[in-house]
């Protein structure tokens, strides 16, 4: 740097500067998860100057791994911020299935060896299993209906 004055006096000092690490940040790939579903987001960090502390919004929930309810679908940015306040950002976003209930229709009290049709309510994509215990014929099935 130069400067120089009315009369045309000058000095030059030489100024160095430094330029120290950034912190980085890497968070978990984007996710599908069933309604409910108990989620570990997690962070990976490196760089920076001294500790570095991530915090997850929304939320305002700290530390690079954190577990949350899947509620509904959701992005979430963890932001890491060194000793300098420097930061970096990164973003996963979860997304919830819903839940959804699939109803049984049937007699739930028979006679012996009297016949009886359960049917579940038809669910997009859903795959049925029906078990049943004791002398029923057959013992097990699957589709919407069970008899």
């Amino acid at each position: 740097m130069m400067v120089e004055d009315a009369n045309g006096c000058s000095e030059e000092t030489v100024v160095t500067i430094n330029e120290l690490a950034v912190p980085t940040i890497s968070v978990n790939a984007d996710a599908t998860v069933c309604e409910g579903d108990m989620v570990t987001r997690t962070a990976i960090t490196s760089g920076g100057t001294g500790s570095l502390s991530v915090v997850w919004m929304p939320g305002n929930l700290t530390g690079n791994n954190v577990t949350v309810a899947a509620n509904a679908t959701q992005t979430y940015t963890a932001t890491v911020t060194d000793t300098r306040n420097c930061t970096a950002t990164d973003e996963v976003t979860i997304t919830v299935d819903p839940s959804f209930v699939s109803g049984i229709t049937g007699l739930g009290n028979l006679c012996a060896e009297e016949p009886t049709t359960f049917t579940a309510t038809p669910v997009d994509g859903a795959t049925y299993n029906w078990t049943a215990t004791g002398p029923a014929t057959p013992a097990s099935g699957t589709g919407e209906t069970f008899t």
